[in-house]
């Protein structure tokens, strides 16, 4: 107040209040379809969802490969091009916003995978809207590869990633597509329970 000179809350903080608590809602909702995603594939699962030009680990069902667990720990901010949960989103922009994105990122490479060729970007998130699931193929940690798919929330946008994080060792390319389907299955019963309903994107 300019008068007064005092302070007072605004309706931004009430918006703020309620992202958190829809962040909140969404932990609780998903951490079960997780637990049984880890234990399924004894293999970390991770939950993330995006936060402007990077995706931010929410929970993690910690497997016994902890070891390699070093930027999926909760809190952690990551890139969206190099990471698959990151990538999920950027396949799901128009292209106006796609190439934004790209012109105002820095594009450094984590690992000599990381895909920093604009047009390489561009052919892989095709890829992603084809197969239904994404693949970080050590672009973001060396020896370590995560298979990654999309919660949408009741409005069917998307709303969160979950991913399933191993060392390359065990998740091998043989494996990628089997691990594909179970992170989908687990990402769509967890839009479910959001309100999602898939039928609706072909009435």
């Amino acid at each position: 107040d300019p008068i007064t000179k005092q302070y007072s809350l605004s309706f931004r903080f009430l918006e703020l209040g309620t992202r958190v608590q829809q962040k909140i809602h969404l932990t609780s909702i998903a951490r079960h379809h997780i637990e049984r995603l880890m234990a399924e594939t004894r293999e970390s699962v991770n939950l993330s969802v995006r936060d402007g030009d990077s995706m931010v680990y929410l929970d993690i069902a910690q497997s016994n490969h902890s070891i390699l667990q070093l930027f999926t720990r909760p809190g952690a901010r990551i890139p969206l091009y190099a990471t698959g949960v990151g990538k999920l989103f950027l396949s799901k922009m128009e292209k106006d916003e796609l190439d934004a994105y790209l012109e105002r990122s820095n594009l450094t490479p984590f690992t000599p995978y990381t895909l920093v060729e604009k047009d390489k970007i561009i052919k892989e998130l095709e890829r992603i809207r084809r197969q239904g699931y994404s693949v970080d193929n050590e672009e973001m940690e060396e020896g370590v590869r995560c298979v990654a798919a999309l919660i949408f929330d009741h409005q069917g946008k998307p709303a969160a990633s979950v991913s399933i994080t191993g060392a390359a060792m065990r998740v091998t390319p043989d494996r990628i597509k089997f691990f594909g389907n179970l992170v989908s299955n687990c990402a769509l019963a967890i839009s479910r329970q959001l309100g999602y309903n898939p039928a609706k994107e072909f009435e």
